[in-house]
């Protein structure tokens, strides 16, 4: 036990936790929690430009260390700017905690025109975390923070809210701190898995799932030794890329919306689902036509059947359930023959097809991928390029390619490629833009700049919200509001103190990219190119 401060309380926890980098904006509310950063040198202090900036940061670390992000902001409006980075979290499983304070305890939820006051502040988070709390005493700070993290460290890796009120950061009191919070993996019902093994062995095409439980769980290799028994194909969802190397000759990435391998999938007769919630873009909204036997193994139990009706589920960890099924189906050794072809011819048509649509962007994210190395980190935004590499670019290893799947957030791929760097300082860091995603968080640059997190920026410019332009032609013939008037990039970028250069063709993408990797700064590449849609209409 410790007589302590309630802001050294609230860090002195999350020291306990393991928690290298905290990102974050100090307001007056919050200040204790910023002047306890001082005494916890292990902890790296990352300070922000705006909150959202700071929650998306908290997020790409997470979603590339595997560890649980933190953020840190003040109450009313500091604490409210995390909404939207928060709802990108808690879609995408990914477990950021956020820690704002609050006005005093004794006025909350009474209207009485505090300083940044709400009428119920903490119950705005109630739709994008899976655990949230108020400390209302010193005492009570440490053991929050440990059910926090005991929450995203099992199950399902929601994010989580913790508030304080600013008296409570301010008193003294005595501390207890707990050991930090331990990991148990959900185990599978030894028969269902059994169950399961039968099933995959008797199948005469079966087809493995990954989605981002396998990520989340690190049973890549346990999901590789399975399809080369099986020689099953796999299929990734956005959030599962890198669960299967895109290079490995049963990897079929994440074709799955595309019609040769609608196809294909529908003519298989057992699909086995590891991590994945089966979701909306994922399967063309459900149109996608799954193999007549559905095995969904996932670790929430309230996805099993929520999307596609399943023969058998099973609610475990993906790692656990992985190794019970490679256990099982070691009993009887099988003799298959290779489906390698099958996905090589697969990819050659898509491939194909794409290139068909344009050579231009089919080009460039072969150059993106051929300028990084297999263990480089792409933080995608949301814009038609990224949209171009959910087909295209190949991800080589886990936790390497991060999107905002399930939220689909402009803004993120900025300060999430911050947070990724922070996480691996060693490893190269590049964030994929559009304009208009880019300008959502571009003052996020000077956070960069200061911190001398030396990512590098490929902001490909096509002068307005893209993504929208094939839609509203689409539907209506004509567009709306979606043109853009945009700043010099270049001349903003160096404003900031950052290196930046103006391609003046997708063909110097490459050479670019390879000459930022090797700068002492961060780097913006502008490239202007008005790429077109790669998805089927």
């Amino acid at each position: 036990m410790r007589h302590v401060r309630g802001g050294e309380a609230a860090v002195c926890a999350l020291a306990v936790e393991g928690v290298k980098a905290i990102f974050g904006i100090p307001g007056a509310h919050a200040l204790p929690l910023f002047d306890a950063l001082l005494d916890a040198p292990q902890i790296r202090r990352i300070t922000a430009r705006h909150e959202q900036g700071a929650a998306f940061m908290a997020d790409g670390y997470a979603r590339t260390s595997g560890q649980i992000g933190v953020c840190m902001t003040s109450t009313g409006p500091g604490a409210l700017n995390t909404l939207a980075a928060m709802g990108t979290a808690y879609t995408d499983s990914s477990p950021v905690l956020n820690i704002f304070s609050q006005i005093p305890t004794h006025a909350i939820g009474r209207d009485k025109g505090y300083l940044h006051e709400l009428p119920d502040q903490l119950g705005m988070f109630a739709q994008v975390t899976g655990w949230r709390a108020r400390a209302e005493s010193v005492s009570a700070i440490p053991p929050l923070v440990h059910e926090a993290f005991t929450h995203m460290r099992n199950g399902r890796p929601r994010p989580a809210a913790l508030e304080i009120p600013v008296d409570v950061l301010f008193a003294e009191g005595a501390a207890t701190f707990a050991a930090k919070a331990s990991r148990r993996r959900t185990v599978p019902d030894p028969a269902s898995v059994a169950e399961a093994a039968q099933m995959l062995s008797e199948a005469k095409k079966p087809l493995v799932w990954a989605g981002g439980g396998v990520i989340h769980s690190g049973a890549s290799n346990e999901l590789l030794r399975l399809a080369d028994t099986l020689q099953a194909p796999v299929l990734c969802t956005r959030s599962g890329r890198g669960a299967v190397p895109d290079n490995h000759p049963l990897c079929l990435g994440s074709l799955a919306t595309r019609k040769s391998v609608r196809e294909y999938v529908a003519s298989c007769d057992v699909l086995l689902a590891v991590g994945s919630r089966l979701d909306a873009s994922d399967t063309s909204e459900w149109k996608l036509a799954l193999p007549r036997a559905l095995v969904q193994v996932d670790i929430d139990p309230s996805e099993i059947g929520r999307n596609y009706p399943v023969v058998l589920g099973i609610v475990s960890d993906a790692r656990e359930a992985l190794r019970g099924l490679n256990s099982a189906l070691s009993q009887n050794p099988l003799r298959r023959s290779s489906r390698a072809s099958e996905v090589a011819q697969l990819k050659s048509r898509v491939h194909d097809q794409l290139l068909e649509r344009s050579q231009v962007a089919v080009r460039l994210l072969e150059d993106i991928r051929s300028a990084l190395p297999d263990d480089g980190i792409v933080v995608n935004d949301v814009t038609v390029c990224a949209y171009w590499g959910s087909f295209l670019f190949q991800v080589l290893a886990p936790r390497t390619y991060l999107y905002p799947a399930g939220f689909v957030t402009l803004g993120f791929g900025l300060p999430a490629a911050i947070g990724a760097k922070v996480a691996h300082p060693d490893r190269p860091v590049l964030a994929i833009c559009g304009d208009g995603g880019f300008l959502y968080t571009a003052s996020e640059l000077a956070t960069a700049v200061q911190h001398e997190t030396n990512i590098v920026v490929l902001l490909v410019n096509d002068n307005q919200f893209g993504i929208l332009e094939p839609q509203q032609r689409e539907r209506f013939g004509r567009t709306s509001m979606i043109d853009l008037r945009n700043p010099d990039f270049v001349a903003l970028a160096r404003a900031f103190g950052a290196h930046a250069v103006r391609l003046d063709s997708p063909t110097d993408v490459k050479a670019a990219i390879r000459d930022a990797l090797a700068r002492k700064q961060p780097t913006l590449l502008e490239l202007q190119a008005d790429l077109p849609h790669p998805f089927e209409w």
